[in-house]
């Protein structure tokens, strides 16, 4: 990996820890101060006391308090710009690959020149939202690893899974541009997000096309074209589910635009071809 990128994960990976330690320490006061965790029973607390007085004391931990989350909400600020920033150098990551494949049998590794730190690793897996153990394809701090005993299918499948994770990383800092663009599309492209995301189920063609009320093949052309083309939705089995940059995407999109709709015979000059 680049320098940047790693000295951005670790940072990323610090500013968590740090807003971490801030939550630990408010909840602490919560409890010695208001007797729980609670922000809806501090704040009636508060009131009380404002109306029927309270000690010195008491208003010093609340004091504390406050503090402590003006604190937090800098952290949060730096982290968004950190985010911002590692999101940017993932969508051109690159693996420190030795340049040799070992053919283990029921596995392929692809070995590092050089091991990553676990904390850079799992600040990229956050960052993205990511497992970096799922889909066939494990990255850890030594080795990609695919699952399969073909070496040509495992480069296939290392090529997919890093090219899914720059487009993810790249997803996700333009979201913006990606909710813009979702909405000149196809409705049913939002419809079949919407639909996975509200039921929260994986499920086969003909299972969605169902439950969006649509009939059987209405969707090949938008289904696949995504699936070949969008890092909205992945197809392990032969259940489509919905990836985490498509769960954040049709979440911005409702939030903007609210509930997609759709309909049979609806525009469908794109995207057509399976």
């Amino acid at each position: 990996m680049r320098q940047p990128l790693i000295d951005t994960a670790k940072r990323f990976s610090e500013l968590q820890t740090e807003i971490e330690e801030v939550n630990e320490k408010i909840s602490e006061l919560q409890r010695d101060t208001f007797g729980v965790e609670s922000e809806e029973t501090e704040k009636k607390a508060r009131q009380l006391f404002a109306e029927v007085g309270a000690a010195k004391d008491g208003a010093d931990m609340s004091d504390q308090i406050d503090e402590l989350r003006n604190e937090r909400k800098e952290l949060e600020g730096k982290l968004e710009s950190v985010r911002s920033e590692l999101l940017e150098q993932v969508a051109d990551i690159r693996f420190p690959l030795d340049g040799t494949i070992e053919n283990q049998g029921d596995e392929v590794v692809f070995p590092y020149s050089e091991e990553i730190e676990e904390d850079v690793l799992e600040a990229v897996e956050n960052v993205l939202a990511e497992d970096f153990s799922k889909n066939g394809v494990t990255i850890n701090t030594e080795a990609i690893i695919a699952e399969t005993d073909s070496t040509d299918e495992a480069i296939e499948a290392v090529e997919r899974r890093v090219s899914r994770l720059r487009q993810t990383a790249e997803a996700q800092y333009d979201a913006a541009d990606h909710v813009e663009s979702l909405n000149d599309r196809d409705p049913k492209v939002a419809g079949m997000m919407f639909t996975l995301r509200e039921t929260g189920e994986s499920m086969t063609k003909n299972e969605l096309e169902k439950r969006m009320g649509l009939e059987s093949g209405d969707l090949r052309g938008q289904l696949y074209y995504v699936l070949d083309n969008d890092p909205y939705l992945h197809k392990p089995d032969q259940e489509v589910e919905l990836t985490s940059t498509g769960e954040m995407v049709i979440d911005e999109y409702v939030d903007q635009f609210g509930e997609p709709t759709w309909g049979k015979g609806e525009n469908e000059s794109e995207e057509v071809e399976a």
